[in-house]
């Protein structure tokens, strides 16, 4: 049964997935997720936003506080839900997530150096760090069985 629902692959990976790093995710499964965490985190800005504006006028405090401490109680979950998909898509294409950890490391220290030094080439490798990430996030999957388990289904 084909399903097109991004809600559908939201609530799966955040309810029953969100700390498995141990399978595999599919490219379709993995994306459909990803669009319903983008729709997740515009309610999750509109909910911290509003909540924020009616606490405002009791507290006296700067809004942009609470809308931020709101915001990251909302998504915690769906950011480590973001993680371990990500962990299972590397799995996929038979990666060890440990290299999208690597990755994402050298990337934030390649953007710091960059604020740091503004010399281009850093930013350069950075991007390219970036670049194999999204490669590795849209690459077919191994056929068949590999090291981290069967192909998934969807």
């Amino acid at each position: 049964f084909l399903i097109l629902n991004p809600y559908h692959y939201f609530k799966r990976a955040v309810c029953k997935n969100a700390l498995n790093i141990k399978t595999r995710e599919s490219r379709k499964s993995f994306w459909f997720f990803y669009l319903g965490f983008i729709y997740a985190h515009f309610l999750a800005a509109i909910v911290a936003f509003a909540l924020a504006f009616m606490i405002h006028p009791f507290l006296n405090i700067a809004i942009l506080p609470i809308a931020a401490g709101t915001f990251v109680t909302i998504m915690i979950i769906p950011y480590i839900a973001v993680f371990t998909a990500i962990v299972r898509r590397f799995h996929d294409v038979n990666q060890s997530g440990w290299l999208y950890v690597l990755l994402v490391i050298l990337c934030y220290l390649l953007g710091a150096s960059y604020m740091l030094y503004q010399k281009p080439p850093i930013l350069m490798i950075g991007l390219a760090l970036e670049i194999i990430i999204i490669y590795f996030l849209i690459a077919p999957p191994t056929k068949g069985r590999n090291r981290y388990g069967e192909r998934p289904e969807i």
